[in-house]
């Protein structure tokens, strides 16, 4: 059976199922971590976002943290660790829908269905991570999350699609130059 016109692969057989298994590994093993985190009761989970921003705070705005602005400080702390919680939420949902991107590149199927599985799946993990909040002491079930979470998805894997089909197509045009 021949491969879809648009997909190229340039690992032989053997190379090809263990790219495949390593990156499922890859997956998986990402996919733990997010539940790791998940799994953090509110105030862990609290209080490794509230050191990140603090971290971050002094570093960037070492101004913040003068005497006279005590009661501005709190606002800004908060406003500054809801940022990080929710770009936290994105980058590891980014690197989830990159993975799934890379793991989908070693299954004959196309381009197109290949990037809209991979959403779908790094999605149906993102509802379900929710759900699997919902159930943490102190943690709640968000929809908003839910989108952030797709929309590092999506992202990840639309970049590491086209990624990895520059270096094939790359790969393809130097052999077509060497058999020339």
């Amino acid at each position: 059976m021949n491969p879809p016109k648009d997909t190229v692969y340039v690992l032989s057989g053997k190379r090809q199922r263990v790219y495949r298994i390593i990156c499922l590994v890859l997956v998986i093993a990402w996919m733990a971590a997010i539940f790791f985190f998940s799994s953090e009761t509110a105030e862990e989970s609290s209080a490794l976002s509230g050191s990140v921003t603090e971290k971050l705070a002094r570093f960037f705005f070492r101004d913040w943290f003068l005497p006279e602005n005590a009661e501005i400080l709190l606002q800004r702390m908060g406003k500054l660790e809801y940022l990080i919680r929710k770009s936290a939420h994105f980058m590891e949902y980014l690197v989830l829908g990159g993975l799934l991107a890379l793991f989908m590149s070693t299954i004959r199927i196309k381009y197109g269905f290949r990037i809209l599985l991979s959403i779908l799946i790094g999605v149906l993990y993102a509802c379900s991570d929710e759900l699997h909040q919902s159930m943490v002491d102190g943690r709640a079930m968000q929809s908003f999350d839910v989108l952030i979470d797709s929309g590092g998805i999506i992202f990840g894997a639309l970049v590491f699609s086209g990624i990895s089909a520059m270096i094939v197509m790359d790969f393809v045009l130097r052999k077509e130059k060497s058999i020339r």
